[in-house]
């Protein structure tokens, strides 16, 4: 398992370091071969949409008490399905025979 985990490790940052080269070369993302000359981006992606919403909304969302407790509640009684549900697997797997 640990091998497979190294292996999408490494895949992973060659596609990164293939992908940053292409892009510093100024290539095209689905055609590879083609080469833009001037190329600008559009004005729209260079505002960074996820942080806007992060800092307008979800953090002042998380600020809030009621939102705290609720989020420490769904946190305990996620944590307590899961320790049940390990115990429960762990004595189940103590009662079955294997027969073959």
């Amino acid at each position: 398992m640990i091998c497979v985990f190294f292996f999408q490790c490494t895949i992973f940052v060659a596609c990164l370091t293939l992908d940053q080269t292409r892009a510093d070369e100024n290539r095209d993302a689905c055609v590879c071969c083609y080469k833009h000359k001037d190329y600008q981006p559009a004005e729209c992606s260079q505002t960074d949409r996820l942080q806007q919403v992060f800092e307008k909304i979800v953090a002042p969302l998380l600020r809030m008490t009621a939102v705290k407790i609720a989020v420490a509640v769904f946190t305990a009684a996620f944590v307590g399905s899961n320790l049940y549900g390990t115990i429960m697997l762990a004595r189940l797997t103590r009662q079955t025979p294997y027969h073959h």
